[in-house]
């Protein structure tokens, strides 16, 4: 699987010791004689260091499974970690260095952990691999292996799947599509249920549908596109839109 992480930390040395730890827990995953290997699962890891720039962390926090803020880098924002909560709910936020007292009020909000040193490689390690777990335990995010590397999509900015012959196609609201080999029933497996089925090629996550075409049995999802409602699936699809079936026009939800 693929872990999404951060580094937020002023001190470019430190930034670099935590970006290879890192790299080595990862590393160790994959390793079954490492200490803990068996126990954890196999994880990539993705990294990305921003320093201090604050609107860089926030603009990506909300695809993020690991952030690490050192404690100046924290007071400098003190008045924005609530943005950083709510926009991150599920990620770890992990502070490091030496603890202040009402930033980790802040900061308690679960789930979110401390470190006093960025060298410190077994709790490096001890971190990605509790996020491992919390990965491979809930379906918020998609775990997805192609050709052209790892991918972690959250689930709810996929649009819809879409069968193409042996493979799925995958379209996401940043106009990102990804290729996944296989077939629509097993990526409806593996997503939560907000995802239905409404062709024999498609299933749509109901959280981007605006509105149903009666004319012509569209689903309407909110980036424009139109999504087609084979006869199979229509009474039902009705039912779960509009509360309604049969009726003549269009629906806008």
């Amino acid at each position: 699987m693929l872990i999404r992480a951060a580094i937020a930390l002023e001190d470019d040395v430190q930034a670099q010791a935590l970006q290879r730890a890192l790299i080595a827990a990862s590393l160790r995953s994959f390793d079954s004689e490492a200490p803990g290997a068996a126990r954890s699962a196999d994880y990539e890891i993705d990294i990305a260091i921003c320093h201090n720039d604050w609107d860089a962390l926030r603009g990506m926090a909300g695809d993020l499974d690991l952030i690490f803020l050192s404690y100046p880098v924290l007071a400098q924002h003190r008045a924005a970690l609530r943005q950083l909560v709510h926009g991150n709910p599920l990620g770890f936020r992990i502070a490091v260095g030496e603890p202040e007292a009402d930033i980790c009020r802040y900061l308690a909000v679960q789930p979110a952990g401390h470190m006093r040193s960025a060298l410190d490689e077994s709790a490096v390690a001890g971190f990605c691999a509790l996020c491992a777990r919390e990965l491979a335990q809930y379906r918020h995010v998609l775990q997805l292996r192609t050709k052209g590397g790892s991918y972690a999509i959250s689930c709810a900015s996929i649009l819809y799947g879409m069968s193409d012959q042996k493979h799925v196609l995958i379209r996401c609201a940043d106009d990102r599509i990804f290729r996944r080999t296989g077939k629509l029933d097993q990526l409806q497996e593996v997503l939560p249920p907000s995802f239905v089925r409404v062709h024999q090629s498609y299933l749509v996550n109901r959280s981007h549908v605006t509105g149903i075409e009666r004319s012509s049995w569209e689903l309407l999802l909110d980036n424009g596109e139109h999504i087609p409602v084979s006869r199979a699936y229509r009474k039902i699809i009705s039912e779960l839109f509009s509360g309604t079936a049969g009726s003549a026009g269009s629906i806008t939800l």
